[in-house]
C-alpha cells in the first residue's frame, strides 16, 4: 500500500493536472512527425513551423516549473527510442522550443559549433532569458551559427 501511495505521489508531481497528460500525448505525437520534417525542411522553414503565434510572456516561478515538466516529458519520450540515446540534442531542442513557446515561455533555439581536436562538433540547445535551459553542455563554449527567433548570428 505504501508503494502505491508513493507511485501516486510521483505521478501527481509529474502530471499535476489532467491537461498534463494531454500535453504529454501532444509532445509524443509531434515527436513522431519531427523526423520527416527535419529531413524535408530547411532550418528557417522548420523554425517558422515550430513557432506558435502566441507571444511569450514574462518568466516567473510557475513558468519555470512548467518548463521543467515539459523538459521531463520530452526526455522520457525521446528515451523510448534507443536510436536517440546520446544524440538527441537537436530533436530535444526543437521539441523544447515548440512546447515552451506554446506555453508562453520566451525560449530561444540555438545551434552552434566548436572545434574539438581536428573536427567540428555541433550542438543544439534552448535558452530562456539568455541562459541555457536544462543543457548538459551549458558550460562548453560553442560559437552560435543559428538562433531563432533572432535568426543567423
Amino acid at each position: 500500500m505504501n508503494g502505491e501511495r508513493s507511485f501516486r505521489a510521483r505521478l501527481k508531481r509529474r502530471f499535476p493536472t489532467p491537461g498534463h497528460y494531454l500535453l504529454f500525448g501532444r509532445i509524443l505525437t509531434f515527436s513522431l512527425a519531427l523526423r520527416p520534417l527535419v529531413s524535408l525542411l530547411s532550418l528557417p522553414e522548420l523554425m517558422r513551423l515550430l513557432t506558435p503565434p502566441r507571444p511569450p510572456a514574462p518568466v516567473d516561478e510557475a513558468a519555470m516549473k512548467e518548463a521543467e515538466l515539459i523538459d521531463f516529458y520530452i526526455r522520457v519520450i525521446l528515451r523510448l527510442n534507443p536510436e536517440n540515446i546520446g544524440k538527441m540534442c537537436l530533436k530535444r531542442s526543437l521539441l523544447l522550443f515548440r512546447y515552451l513557446r506554446t506555453r508562453g515561455i520566451p525560449a530561444r533555439f540555438c545551434v552552434g559549433v566548436r572545434r574539438r581536436q581536428d573536427e567540428l562538433d555541433g550542438h543544439a540547445w534552448v535558452e530562456i532569458e539568455g541562459r541555457h535551459f536544462s543543457d548538459n553542455l551549458a558550460g562548453v563554449p560553442y560559437a552560435v551559427t543559428f538562433s531563432h527567433p533572432d535568426g543567423i548570428k
